[in-house]
């Protein structure tokens, strides 16, 4: 019987997310452009935060308010689950290939595994979002949970869907092969979000 292990615990306490890199919405917005998007997401996306949005091109952080803008938006394109998954997993692809490119490299070395991408999580979190918290539980030789806690986005299903991608993305980093990556719960009233991961 394998004991389920808290690899990654929440902070303590946890406090709401505030503010996001701007990163992050600049790259969504690139694959949206990409995927023929762009226009419908214009005319759907709030006036009070559009200019922001799409004049953030230098990295900064910006209010958390305009990143909820930016999902509500992408939520009410009413793109499929696998087109949202897809647009999740190149964000993944894009984010993390610029951020684990030196881990990568030493990992290998090592012996790579999807646990220590992982474990990194943390670290790629705080570079992107101001609040929240991320606990990470091994639960398996070759299963991982993932939780959001007091991050607001995850009140989108959009933002939902695309963080699968954003797993699926690191187990493909660590050249392996998902076998079940999912939303095991939602709970709006702590804006706490459960992915399952499991892997061959």
């Amino acid at each position: 019987m394998f004991a389920r292990e808290v690899v990654i615990p929440h902070t303590s306490p946890i406090k709401q997310t505030t503010a996001i890199r701007s990163t992050m919405l600049q790259t969504s917005l690139g694959f949206l452009r990409e995927r023929g998007h762009f226009d419908d997401y214009l005319a759907l996306v709030d006036p009070s935060h559009r200019d922001v949005i799409l004049e953030s091109i230098a990295p900064s952080w910006l209010p958390i308010a305009v990143a909820d803008a930016h999902y509500a938006a992408c939520d009410a394109l009413g793109l499929s689950p696998a087109e949202q998954l897809a647009l999740g997993e190149a964000v993944g692809d894009r984010v993390q290939g610029t951020f684990l490119t030196t881990f990568m490299r030493s990992a290998k070395a090592a012996g790579m595994s999807p646990m220590l991408v992982f474990k990194q999580f943390d670290r790629l979190f705080f570079r992107l979002f101001q609040g929240g918290s991320l606990q990470l539980t091994q639960t398996g030789p070759k299963d991982a949970e993932l939780e959001l806690r007091g991050a607001l986005l995850t009140r989108h299903k959009y933002f939902r869907q695309a963080f699968i991608g954003v797993v699926q993305a690191a187990l493909r980093f660590a050249g392996t092969r998902a076998d079940v990556v999912k939303e095991a719960s939602f709970r709006a009233n702590t804006d706490t979000l459960t992915i399952v991961a499991s892997w061959v």
